[in-house]
């Protein structure tokens, strides 16, 4: 209920208006209701009374989504400057250096990251999805496997944000793809069904990994949900006409074969 807080945060403000912790309080529910530049202005005013990483590496957070890297990046620095072992603010500077393709520069400090983090954190599962999706992106599709791995298997029950182990799932499937381990890419195509099983994307993806694995009679039936789920979905539509395709030169195929014995 973000305008009740807000209103109670405000509230609060005019009876301490010089207490930088409600300001920041007050950033943090701006943000979490996605107000970026609001979120902004209230972490901006805290700093004013009293700097402290956190608010630094809040307002980097609010600056990131906003789309100001340059903002977010200086911020990040500054938290880091303040608390050397914050593993969130390595975090946040990482995936923003991975955004702008700084590859070297965002492993950089997630590997920084993984060194402060604590095990049961679990922030651990998004730390090694990104630092998956800069190896990925950079051609290191062994070690973007053993890093969404490392992903799925710190997820902790309750604690861990559903859609990053979505995201690990997603990214080893297409790196098991690029391998040519279709039966594997299948498996965490399943495993991301099991979890979200109105997600469009991953029918379309395991009917696109059954058309590689050389199945069109399976991939037709997870196009055909994925569309169901997506009237509109294009990509879907034009991979099912392939497959229809495929399963009819296939048939046709097997009865000239039957026919020849």
């Amino acid at each position: 209920q973000y305008p009740a807080a807000l209103a109670a945060i405000d509230k609060a403000i005019q009876i301490q208006p010089n207490d930088s912790l409600l300001h920041s309080l007050k950033g943090d529910l701006l943000f979490q209701s996605k107000q970026y530049s609001p979120a902004k202005a209230a972490y901006t005013q805290a700093l004013t009374l009293k700097p402290a990483y956190y608010t630094y590496m809040q307002r980097g957070r609010s600056q990131f989504s906003a789309g100001d890297y340059q903002g977010a990046f200086g911020d990040y620095g500054k938290a880091i400057a303040l608390q050397p072992n914050d593993y969130f603010s390595y975090i946040g500077r990482g995936t923003m250096n991975a955004a702008l393709g700084k590859s070297p520069a965002a492993l950089a400090d997630l590997n920084q990251a993984i060194t402060f983090i604590p095990v049961a954190s679990p922030y651990q599962s998004l730390l090694y999805m990104s630092r998956g999706l800069v190896k990925f992106g950079g051609g290191d599709v062994t070690g973007a496997i053993a890093d969404w791995t490392s992903s799925i298997n710190a997820n902790i029950a309750g604690k861990t944000d559903p859609d990053i182990i979505a995201q690990s799932y997603t990214g080893r499937a297409l790196a098991y793809a690029r391998s040519k381990e279709f039966p594997k890419a299948i498996a965490d195509m399943g495993q991301l069904i099991e979890l979200q099983p109105k997600n469009a994307s991953a029918f379309y993806n395991r009917g696109e990994f059954y058309i590689q694995a050389g199945d069109p009679q399976r991939a037709l039936l997870d196009l055909n949900q994925a569309i169901s789920l997506k009237p509109d979905y294009a990509d879907a539509i034009q991979t099912r006409g392939l497959a229809k395709q495929s399963l009819k030169d296939f048939q046709q195929m097997l009865g000239q074969t039957i026919a020849g014995e």
